[in-house]
């Protein structure tokens, strides 16, 4: 797969972003408040939970985010980043805003099924999901979060298929090896299948 000069250019800021949350977690995450990474630094002030605003407040909330952060990083020292973790994939836009991520993840997410700020880096190219890092010492929450997900509409990003994971893959940002793929949205394994069957037809029940 060869990218072109769009998606080439995407991939390498968000290696770039990549680092700076990578380098911003190995700092903050002994003096934040809440699950560690809701810094007071580096808050974009959303009036409401981020997948309940509109999506030109999103995309300045999330600008808003790794701009602050990089001018942050710059008046530091030069640390190397903390790469152990996982990439995560919030699709938002699915969000039923029911809560049970917030709950699981003892606030590591937010009812919008979003983690917290200090761990944003991009949203997808298609702008339908945010990535989000996931520090080694954090993936056990997240994983909490993903299983407690009604709708399954949290991933661990190398378990994509969609355009942004593959460009993200062919970059080298990803690697797969010993990942089997998630085979659609919303079907982790054959229990999320079934309930969310049941949710497809209650629905259907609830519009008669």
């Amino acid at each position: 797969m060869s990218l072109d000069a769009e998606t080439l250019a995407w991939t390498e800021d968000f290696k770039l972003r990549l680092r700076e949350a990578q380098i911003w977690c190995k700092r903050a995450s002994a003096t934040a408040s809440r699950c560690g990474l809701w810094s007071e630094e580096l808050e974009p002030y959303l009036e409401a939970a981020y997948a309940e605003v509109a999506s030109e407040r999103r995309e300045q909330a999330l600008s808003y985010v790794v701009e602050t952060r990089r001018a942050a990083l710059l008046r530091g020292h030069d640390d190397l980043p903390d790469t152990n973790g996982r990439l995560l994939f919030s699709h938002y836009e699915e969000c039923t805003f029911s809560g049970e991520s917030e709950l699981e993840s003892n606030g590591l997410f937010d009812t919008g099924d979003i983690p917290a700020w200090d761990l944003w880096i991009d949203l997808d190219l298609l702008r339908h999901g945010m990535y989000c890092w996931i520090p080694s010492q954090l993936v056990p929450l997240a994983e909490k979060a993903i299983e407690a997900s009604f709708i399954s509409n949290i991933y661990w990003a190398d378990e994509l298929t969609h355009p942004g994971a593959e460009a993200l893959l062919e970059a080298g940002v990803l690697d797969r090896i010993g990942v089997p793929p998630a085979p659609r949205w919303g079907s982790r394994n054959g229990a999320l299948l079934e309930r969310n069957g049941l949710f497809e037809r209650l629905k259907t029940l609830l519009r008669r």
